[in-house]
């Protein structure tokens, strides 16, 4: 595919998510697709948009700038959204695990970079300062984490081992069940 339409791919899949069609923006990814190089395939975009939108229903990526190279489509954009939900999936950071509706609203700019193979998201990376876009998202919830509570990772249950050890090792989620 050419530049233009992996743009048009990128920018139609971001629609998606902004109308609320998580179901035909999970279409957007390869059925083999990978998440900061871990293999989570359709199911596992599914799982995380999903719950992210269980989270702040009016959750918005509005692109602010788009960059195109190859198969590469980079984006920054102004994500927002207001806590109207609880989310079950250590995604965001895993700070918002099971943390009750704040009605708070947020907005941050991440940068999201996607490989495209033949028309569908093949890999996402997303890229953001963790402190600074912690502070920016539970500073105006309510619910900011002390240092020692994000490290140990006490957020999360103890038998959620998956959103420690994302927060102690503060890398890519695994979303694969």
């Amino acid at each position: 595919m050419g530049l233009a339409e992996n743009r048009a791919v990128i920018a139609a899949h971001h629609e998606r998510l902004n109308r609320g069609a998580i179901d035909a923006a999970v279409e957007d990814f390869a059925e083999d697709s990978r998440n900061h190089g871990r293999p989570v395939g359709r199911e596992g975009a599914s799982r995380v948009l999903h719950d992210i939108q269980e989270t702040f229903p009016d959750f918005r990526l509005e692109i602010l700038d788009l960059v195109a190279e190859g198969d590469d489509v980079i984006v920054r954009c102004a994500c927002s959204g207001t806590h109207l939900g609880t989310g079950h999936l250590p995604v965001n950071g895993g700070l918002l695990v099971r943390v009750p509706p704040t009605g708070k609203r947020f907005e941050v700019q991440p940068i999201h970079w996607y490989k495209l193979r033949d028309g569908k998201i093949a890999d996402h990376h997303a890229n953001r300062d963790d402190w600074h876009d912690a502070a920016a998202r539970f500073v105006p919830i309510g619910r900011a984490p002390s240092f020692d509570e994000a490290a140990a990772g006490s957020l999360a249950t103890a038998s959620d081992a998956d959103s420690r050890h994302y927060l102690l090792r503060r890398g890519p989620l695994d979303v694969r069940s």
